[in-house]
């Protein structure tokens, strides 16, 4: 016989969110994980909803790390909302990690950075487009960041219609390349906060907004602008 619970489900949920505040290594709640079926979707929802990778972690790579979970337990990619990657670019050729990144479908916030050891990230031309075009055109996502990122193409922000807040970082270029998919959506992108920055690095970014009319697409505007230092355009 089933054991009747003591508290409705919603003032478990409440007392399992409560705990995760001050659980910072996840160990309480990974034990809460293991007493009944109903905990365990709440657990996942905090112990794996902010991922963060990092490639240049040697060894163990947290990208293995990754794939060999989700390959084990493909569910818990529901559960991710929070995803930062350092890419180190001779690990660009793993299809696990590609795989992987694939699975994920509810991202809201993605984080993309590069660290420059004479190597370069080209974002319009690497093994691991097709998956970062996944993760930047989930209709969840309302946040991106890319650091250490070389030729960043604008319109692939094209599709990004519930994006709120844009971070183009540190020894970032940007370019243009109208390519717009075979289905655009319906309304533009419609940005809160946006923010440029270079370090002590010179670099151009182009920016450009579009928006929708009768189904067609145009260019509202487009600029240009040159900075330096620790300069911020918005």
């Amino acid at each position: 016989m089933p054991l009747t619970p003591i508290f409705p489900l919603e003032i478990e949920e409440t007392i399992l969110d409560l705990l995760a505040e001050d659980d910072k290594d996840h160990s309480a709640l990974k034990t809460c994980s293991l007493v009944c079926q109903a905990f365990l979707p709440i657990c996942r929802k905090h112990i794996f909803g902010s991922i963060v990778l990092n490639d240049y972690q040697t060894p163990p790579s947290t990208t293995h790390a990754l794939a060999l979970l989700l390959s084990r337990t493909p569910e818990i990619a529901d559960y991710v909302r929070k995803f930062e990657y350092t890419i180190h670019v001779a690990g660009l050729t793993s299809p696990s990690i590609q795989e992987s990144l694939k699975r994920i479908s509810r991202l809201k916030s993605l984080t993309v950075r590069h660290i420059n050891y004479g190597l370069i990230f080209d974002w319009s031309n690497n093994p691991l487009r097709p998956a970062l075009l996944h993760l930047l055109h989930l209709p969840t996502l309302t946040h991106f960041k890319l650091t250490g990122i070389n030729n960043f193409v604008v319109s692939d922000l094209t599709p990004c219609t519930n994006l709120t807040y844009l971070n183009i970082g540190h020894d970032t270029t940007c370019a243009i390349e109208i390519k717009f998919p075979a289905a655009l959506p319906d309304h533009a992108i419609q940005l809160n906060e946006f923010v440029a920055s270079n370090g002590y690095w010179n670099q151009r970014c182009y920016y450009e907004t579009l928006y929708s009319s009768t189904s067609r697409w145009t260019t509202s505007y487009r600029f240009q602008v040159s900075f330096h230092d620790n300069s911020y355009f918005r």
